[in-house]
């Protein structure tokens, strides 16, 4: 009966192992097929990567080159473009310097014809030129000496119409204008910045203004170069309005 039964567990085992075999097999064939797919998918990756990344430092390399030349460029076009405008201010220069010089030369030129058209030579020219000058400056001296004279002459006339006709208007010169640079309100008198030498005439009469305002009027008593002293017309003074170190004097 031993025998028997150790024959059948043997029996059994076979068929087991057979079994296993048989179902185990297809399994363990796939398992050794998706291992190797995933080594060549692995290495693919992997020769990718490699692939990439030497494309990568290829790339890197290649803008580092151009980042190079541009650089290189940039500095390039600024120097040219800093030489063009050096140029350029040159030529400028050039052509207002010809412009002038040409302008010069036209004006010698047209000032020698005239000299020529009045039959004097051009070794004739400078002292004809000096001889002008020297004119000029009597005719500017006379000038001067002209307007001295005339205020003279309205001073002794102002003077003289002080004792022969007291009432009458003395006038001043028109536009004539000023400040007051002094005031002293016990005597009612100011001292004004214009004299003389402005066409200030004694017994003259102003107006006193402060910011457009008129405050009151004065009237000159004393006249020097440079200055001249005046009188407050108090029944000309404004209300509450004092004239001040400051206000403008008008004709």
């Amino acid at each position: 009966m031993l025998r028997p039964a150790l024959i059948l567990a043997f029996l059994a085992s076979l068929a087991s192992l057979g079994v296993a075999y048989f179902v185990t097999k297809p399994q363990v064939e796939l398992i050794n097929s998706t291992l190797v797919d995933t080594r060549d998918s692995l290495k693919k990756s992997q020769d990718a990567e490699k692939a990439s990344s030497a494309l990568a430092k290829k790339i890197k390399a290649e803008k580092e080159i151009v980042d190079r030349d541009l650089a290189e460029t940039k500095v390039s076009l600024e120097a040219s473009t800093t030489k063009a405008t050096e140029q350029e201010t040159r030529a400028n220069k050039l052509t207002v310097d010809l412009a002038k010089t040409t302008s010069e030369r036209n004006d010698a030129r047209n000032e020698l014809a005239q000299w020529q058209a009045l039959g004097v030579k051009p070794v004739e020219v400078t002292a004809l030129k000096i001889g002008k000058k020297a004119a000029e400056e009597d005719r500017d001296n006379l000038a001067s000496e002209k307007v001295v004279f005339l205020r003279k002459i309205q001073t002794l006339q102002a003077h003289l119409d002080q004792y022969v006709n007291p009432d009458k208007e003395v006038v001043l010169p028109t536009g004539l204008a000023g400040h007051v640079v002094a005031v002293d309100p016990k005597w009612n008198f100011v001292l004004l910045d214009i004299g003389a030498d402005a066409g200030v005439l004694e017994r003259g009469q102003m107006k006193v203004h402060r910011q457009g305002k008129f405050i009151s009027k004065v009237r000159i008593v004393s006249v020097e170069a440079k200055t001249a002293i005046a009188n407050v017309m108090t029944d000309w003074q404004q209300v509450d309005q004092n004239v001040a170190t400051g206000d403008s004097v008008l004709f």
